[in-house]
């Protein structure tokens, strides 16, 4: 048997259990973040990143990660497409159209207000395509070496 939780998304992409016991879900056509009640699926909060690029194709909000220590830092990393200029740095017009690329960015979540602010870009201008991103992101077990 199978019971529909949510509906009316779009895109929804990369689903993730938070660690504020709710569903953490990347609507990749809506440029946003869901959270959703698990037990009855009550949409709870919706979160738009922005300047995100989203052309009908298979861009736009891609994976998210919630940072190891959540609990104290409230920080996510979301993973997505955006536009970049083409460099007019030379002083010289430069003819085409933006660039599609791919960025992660870490985002600071506030549990009170259930926002996002202080997005901070990690990587930049990655290659992005209105088809076939990758995005998907994870934390592993982190291991320290040392040389002797």
């Amino acid at each position: 048997m199978v019971n529909v939780l949510a509906r009316n998304l779009s895109a929804p992409l990369n689903l993730l259990f938070g660690p504020d016991d709710t569903l953490w879900i990347t609507e990749r056509v809506g440029k946003d973040i869901v959270r959703i009640d698990p037990t009855n699926g009550t949409k709870l909060s919706t979160m738009p990143i922005p300047n995100v690029n989203q052309s009908q194709g298979q861009d736009g909000v891609l994976g998210m990660a919630f940072d190891p220590d959540f609990n104290n830092t409230h920080h996510i990393y979301v993973a997505y497409t955006y536009e970049e200029e083409p460099d007019r740095s030379n002083g010289t017009e430069v003819e085409g159209t933006p660039e599609l690329k791919t960025k992660i960015t870490r985002f600071t979540y506030d549990p009170t207000t259930h926002n996002i602010s202080e997005p901070q870009d990690l990587i930049s201008g990655l290659s992005g395509s209105g088809d076939h991103n990758s995005g998907r992101m994870t934390f592993g077990p982190m291991v320290c070496y040392t040389a002797l």
